[in-house]
């Protein structure tokens, strides 16, 4: 998931991931591929699970489908499936 984040981020950015500041800097990644994993093994949570969390200028939510929705600053939602 981090990965994904990442290469999201970037493109609605318009920069390189390389020149993102770290994602840990911003949430745990253990924590965010922990719970990406949880979500996609139990059914009953891909429904209404999702962590937001601001990172590299943007308010960034991961959908427990999949879905990466970031909002850069002073834009609209930008989302993609994961």
């Amino acid at each position: 998931m981090s990965t994904a984040l990442l290469v999201t981020v970037s493109a609605v950015l318009g920069v390189e991931p390389d020149d993102l500041e770290a994602l840990s800097a911003s949430v745990d990644l253990d924590a965010l591929n922990d719970l990406f994993e949880y979500w996609r093994h139990d059914e009953s949570a891909v429904e209404d699970g999702s962590v937001s969390f601001p990172y590299s200028v943007c308010a960034v939510t991961v959908h427990a489908d999949g879905e990466i929705v970031i909002v850069p600053p002073g834009g609209s939602d930008q989302s993609t499936d994961g």
